[in-house]
Formats: structure tokens, sequence, C-alpha cells
């Protein structure tokens, strides 16, 4: 193969790979838990200076459904509360203490990722469809272009050289799409067992809450008799 040739195709796999790995990127934006790399799109302003969430402050993961971040320096919870919500407006905040003393020196902010109820269930899989579109749109742009090179390259030279090349190309383009489409996969799963354990977790609250409500019921019965309400007249 001419070695035109064999350098377009490595530029066509170079930008099939940043569309898909943007395409994961993005995926994991969609939080369905605290994943680490959420945190890299939170931008914060340090007097007029942006810079990243690891700069000025320390991050914990201490379960698969929260973040516990900690300023190095004073004043700055109020901007990385700001940043947070300038990328995940999702995440719940809540200002708590590291100790008895409530002075903002030894305050931390504790993130809850939202439960995935029917409507973040709803949410999150029509982002993934979104994200998957625009993902497979980029690809068959990028094969597109990429054949287009090929033809003009080859112009007058052998069909059947024409066609191995569109052939290698097509199988560049088939190998990043079955990488996509685990990644989508993978997201969709993931979104299943979280919108589950959602749906179990409010079975479970309706069984205790009936079970309690049943509870009261007999110990008023109960109440009623030691009082005499059952009594014949």
């Amino acid at each position: 193969m001419r070695k035109n040739i064999s350098l377009l195709l490595e530029e066509a796999k170079s930008q099939f790979s940043g569309y898909t790995a943007l395409y994961a990127y993005r995926l994991m934006n969609l939080c369905v838990k605290a994943d680490p790399v959420s945190l890299l799109s939170i931008e914060i302003n340090e007097n007029g200076r942006i810079i990243n969430i690891e700069t000025v402050a320390n991050v914990s993961r201490p379960d698969d459904y929260h973040f516990e971040i900690y300023p190095k320096t004073e004043g700055a919870l109020k901007e990385i509360s700001k940043g947070i919500v300038g990328s995940h407006p999702e995440f719940k905040q809540e200002i708590k203490n590291q100790n008895e003393e409530d002075d903002e020196e030894n305050q931390f902010l504790y993130i809850t990722i939202p439960d995935t109820d029917d409507d973040r269930y709803k949410a999150l899989k029509d982002g993934v469809e979104i994200l998957s579109d625009e993902c497979k749109a980029n690809l068959d742009f990028t094969f597109s272009k990429y054949s287009a090179k090929i033809i003009e390259k080859l112009e007058g030279g052998k069909k059947e050289e024409i066609d191995e090349a569109n052939e290698q190309l097509k199988e560049l383009k088939e190998q990043i799409e079955k990488i996509s489409k685990d990644y989508k996969e993978a997201k969709l799963k993931e979104i299943e067992e979280s919108h589950d354990a959602f749906l179990e977790k409010k079975e479970a609250e309706k069984d205790r809450e009936e079970r309690e409500e049943k509870a009261h019921n007999k110990n008023a019965g109960m109440s009623m008799k030691l009082f005499g309400e059952d009594d014949d007249e």
C-alpha cells in the first residue's frame, strides 16, 4: 500500500479514537455513581484564574455515591461549591464540619450523587442516546471525509487499490464502533442497576411504613381496650 494512503489511515484511526474517547468521557459525566472523572470538568475561579478542583481541594470518595471535598485554603469553599454547581448542578451539596468547631477552617463539602429515580432514569437514558448519536455522526463524517481523501489520493489508480484502502478504513471504523457500543452498553447497565436499587429501596421503605402503620393501629386498638372503650354498655 502506498505510504500516503497508510498515513491517511493512521490519521483516520486517530480521529476515530479521539471521538470515542470524548464519548467515553461524556458518558462518565452522566453521573450514576461518584466517578472521580466527573470532577475533571469542574472549573474553580481563583481570583480570576480558572483552575481545576485538585489545585484547591483534597477529594476523597467514602463510598460509591459520595465525595468529600476538603479546601486547601480558607475561603475556597464558596468558589468550589459554585464550580460544582456549574458543572454538575444535580449533585447534592452539604457543608459539614471536620470536628466540633463550627468555623470555616474546619468545613468541607459532602457531595451526594442523586438516586436514579424514575425521572432521572429517563433523563440519563436520553442523555446516553444523545451522546451516542453524536458519536455516531462524528464517526460517519470522519469515514466519509477520509474515504473521499483516499479516492483523491488514488485518482487514476487501480479500482482494486481504492477498494482495498476503503475496506481498511471501514474495518477501522467498525473496530471503533464496537468499542463505542461497549461503552454504551456498560453505561446503560450501570443506569439500570442504579434504578433497580432505587426501586428496591423505595419498596423497602413502603414495606417499613406499612409495618409501622399496622403496629400503630394494633397499639391503638390495645389502648382502647385498656381504657374500656370496647366494653359493652
